[in-house]
């Protein structure tokens, strides 16, 4: 029984060597980023209050889409199409979020994302 539990911690372990160095990396490469300025931060954040305001209509669309797809679904493979419309809508939606902050973030002299 001791074996089984040493073979298992030491994977464990083994994937936590793993981890902890692109761990790393990513706390360093924030570090390096430089700092914000108060008006780039007011920049963003409206980015965020404008992008959430127009997109209202294209989410809430979305959604009814999505309740008119599961309501007329009579089979799993019906749900599973509905689940994946709903996917590739959100998906798409993110994508244009994306775009849409990279314009601001460009405007305010920030690097793209």
């Amino acid at each position: 029984m001791k074996s089984s539990i040493r073979r298992h911690g030491s994977g464990l372990l083994l994937l936590g060597l793993l981890v902890v160095p692109v761990f790393g990396e990513s706390v360093l490469a924030k570090a390096n980023r430089t700092p914000i300025t108060p008006e780039q931060e007011q920049a963003l954040i409206q980015g965020h209050r404008s992008w959430s305001k127009t997109s209202y209509s294209k989410r809430r669309s979305a959604m009814d889409r999505t309740m008119a797809c599961v309501d007329a679904a009579d089979s799993k493979q019906d749900l599973k199409t509905c689940r994946q419309q709903r996917k590739a809508a959100r998906r798409a939606l993110r994508k244009e979020h994306h775009a849409y902050m990279n314009q601001v973030r460009e405007q305010a002299g920030l690097p793209i994302r």
